[in-house]
């Protein structure tokens, strides 16, 4: 399996727990963070089959860009007192920001341009 492969399928794992952990961990009388949790996890699951086709740069900006949503939904929303939805919620979101920066081949780019 490719880092490319495993990333995605990283990404569809975080993304199906996030979906079922409001009926997974008894907070789904909690209805902002059972819909946030829903909402991330289905999200993230779009783009990495979108780089299944080909655009990785849509899985890894995506799961940037949730990665850190889910890490602040808690509190903006509001339900940063529901400990299960909250650590949830900030584990997906570092793993997903964790799992885009290591997927990079940082190797394929060369080193910054200096102009002086």
């Amino acid at each position: 399996m490719s880092s490319r492969e495993g990333f995605l399928l990283s990404l569809m794992a975080i993304g199906l727990l996030m979906v079922g952990s409001p009926w997974l961990l008894d907070y789904s009388g909690n209805e902002l963070a059972a819909i946030s949790a829903c909402g991330i996890g289905t999200l993230l699951m779009v783009p990495a089959m979108a780089a299944l086709l080909g655009r990785q740069e849509i899985a890894t900006g995506a799961a940037l860009t949730l990665g850190a949503w889910s890490l602040l939904a808690p509190i903006v929303v509001g339900f940063a007192t529901e400990l299960p939805a909250l650590t949830v919620h900030l584990i997906a979101g570092t793993a997903s920001m964790l799992l885009a920066v290591a997927s990079q081949d940082w190797r394929s780019q060369g080193p910054p341009e200096i102009r002086v």
